[in-house]
């Protein structure tokens, strides 16, 4: 019979002791993880709760049968910029069946909570996605929609309270925002001048959609989408019955981002044959929020490149030489561009430099 050695046993023992502490270790991370599920699931139904109103009880239904579609196994919790999260979790079939949405619609309940662990707002948010799109959402596609304005997912977001309030839609093509509606109200011209509100007052909501190529508006619709009067509730998802306490007013939120080119200097011996310009092209970034000053603020702005377009690859001698390219954002409304740099043309050396300034109201 084979003797077994103390190394052995050693090796058996050291062997079980390390099998064992690590099932503890993934049990304990198991654990940690059901548990801080838990307490997000448990703020997220609080949350939903807080948004229904006594007066509403149409929307109030609305959300109750919103807690009880959201698919909780499926969530996902996502960084997003200033230290805040993005909860992102699915909503399952039967919701689009009890409220008649469309079934090529893909529902999810998005969350965004602030850097004290609040939600600071959330939304249904209905994705079409374009022909030829895969009918699965990206796992980053929201946190680009509000953070880089760059999703993978192409196709139409529809996003509306959690009482199944339209507000607001943003459409993306080839990567970039094709088009941005927004839910705007207008009163009754037979209801002005009235001095107190009564049942009977009544606005007109439109759907005011600009149009995009490459960040730069090019054009605007503005389509009639209903009505609704002070006092209502209605069931519908994606409808035009405001919240209570909201007067018609939307909330929205979104990155935007743009190309700019501005001129740094003429050319400083221009003849009739050769006139132009020292451009730079800058991308801005910024992000559009219902409620700021100029409809949003600034995130940032990279200096792409600068380029002399009238000095000729026929004459080596005549190049423009960047030094220097200084950015800011003064405030969430202003930001600037300084480029710094040596013109050598025609003999003659012209050190330039110039500053852009931009206001968001005029560059988004």
């Amino acid at each position: 019979m084979r003797k077994v050695t103390n190394l052995t046993w050693a090796v058996f023992l050291f062997s079980a002791i390390t099998v064992l502490s690590s099932c503890k270790k993934q049990t304990t991370q198991d654990q940690s993880a059901a548990g801080s599920n838990s307490e997000t699931i448990m703020k997220i139904n609080a949350w939903l709760d807080q948004q229904k109103s006594k007066k509403q009880p149409n929307k109030a239904a609305n959300v109750d049968l919103l807690k009880a579609s959201v698919d909780f196994s499926k969530m996902q919790v996502q960084k997003s910029d200033g230290a805040e999260q993005l909860i992102v979790v699915p909503i399952n079939e039967n919701f689009k069946t009890v409220k008649r949405i469309d079934e090529d619609l893909i529902p999810n309940l998005v969350l965004i909570v602030n850097n004290s662990g609040k939600i600071r707002r959330g939304n249904i948010v209905l994705y079409a996605p374009d022909n030829g799109q895969s009918r699965s959402i990206a796992p980053n596609t929201f946190y680009d929609i509000f953070n880089t304005a760059a999703p993978q997912n192409n196709g139409k977001f529809q996003f509306l309270s959690v009482t199944g309030w339209l507000q607001y839609d943003l459409t993306y093509k080839n990567n970039r925002i094709y088009s941005a509606g927004i839910v705007e109200s207008r009163e009754n011209p037979d209801a002005i001048g009235q001095t107190a509100r009564t049942e009977t007052e009544c606005y007109f909501e439109y759907l005011v959609t600009t149009y995009y190529i490459d960040g730069v508006a090019v054009g605007q619709t503005v389509e009639y989408i209903g009505r609704f009067c002070y006092g209502c509730d209605d069931p519908y998802m994606q409808g035009h019955c405001p919240d209570d306490g909201s007067e018609g007013t939307v909330s929205y939120e979104y990155e935007v981002a743009k190309d700019v080119e501005w001129t740094v200097a003429s050319n400083p011996a221009p003849n009739e044959n050769n006139v132009g310009e020292i451009k730079s092209i800058d991308r801005l970034k910024g992000k559009r929020v219902s409620g700021e000053p100029q409809g949003g603020h600034f995130k940032d702005l990279v200096h792409l490149w600068s380029i002399c377009n009238f000095c000729l690859s026929s004459n080596p001698y005549d190049v423009w030489v960047e030094d220097l390219a200084s950015k800011g954002v003064t405030d969430p409304q202003h930001a600037f561009m300084a480029i710094y740099g040596d013109l050598h043309y025609k003999g003659i050396n012209y050190p330039l430099s110039n500053t852009k300034l931009w206001e968001f109201q005029d560059v988004f």
